[in-house]
């Protein structure tokens, strides 16, 4: 088989091999129907009309040569499986393979029982299911953390006003140590 020269940006026409000057590209060509929209399904031009006899072709399948002779309407209905098949392989092979990553998401975090919705999301807009993870983890950390300043930072302010208070209650302190009256004493033996 003889190597196909490009000419892109040349001068000189691409022609076909063994064609010499001054011959006539189209002798003894025969002539092809023109399109017509007969029997044509939203008056998409079709050659040959609807009527056009069944053509055999030539096909290599698992590596065999076979001649099949079929008619313009099976020639369209097969490409359009062969097409719907492949884009369907297409949308498999990219497909992800989720139950190995939640074995690997359970591996890193034996604590892991079911996948929040934030990761679900996460997952679903192309996020590996392990950083969806991890990132979530992280947001539930920090919000843990927020909590755990906002309660020392309230445990703070009642602890410093208690002891910029002036006046303490009547039993905050306890009995008195040593109260040296009977009155004292005796007030303080009273269960209020």
């Amino acid at each position: 088989m003889q190597e196909q020269e490009w000419n892109f940006g040349r001068e000189e026409p691409l022609l076909p091999d063994g064609w010499s000057e001054g011959e006539d590209l189209f002798a003894g060509a025969e002539e092809a129907p023109l399109p017509t929209t007969e029997g044509a399904e939203d008056g998409v031009p079709t050659a040959g009309g609807a009527d056009a006899p069944p053509r055999t072709y030539k096909l290599k399948v698992n590596h065999e040569e076979k001649e099949v002779t079929l008619s313009e309407e099976e020639v369209v209905a097969r490409l359009q499986k062969s097409y719907a098949f492949d884009a369907m392989k297409e949308r498999r092979e990219g497909a992800r393979d989720y139950a190995e990553e939640v074995r690997q998401l359970q591996r890193l975090y034996p604590d892991f029982t079911e996948i929040p919705d934030e990761v679900a999301h996460l997952a679903a807009q192309g996020e590996s299911l392990i950083s969806a993870y991890a990132v979530w983890q992280g947001r539930q950390a920090e919000k843990a953390a927020q909590t755990l300043r906002e309660e020392n930072r309230v445990l703070k302010q009642n602890a410093s006003a208690a002891a910029r208070a002036p006046v303490k209650g009547v039993r905050g302190s306890g009995p008195s140590k040593g109260a040296g009256s009977d009155f004292e004493r005796g007030f303080e033996s009273v269960v209020w």
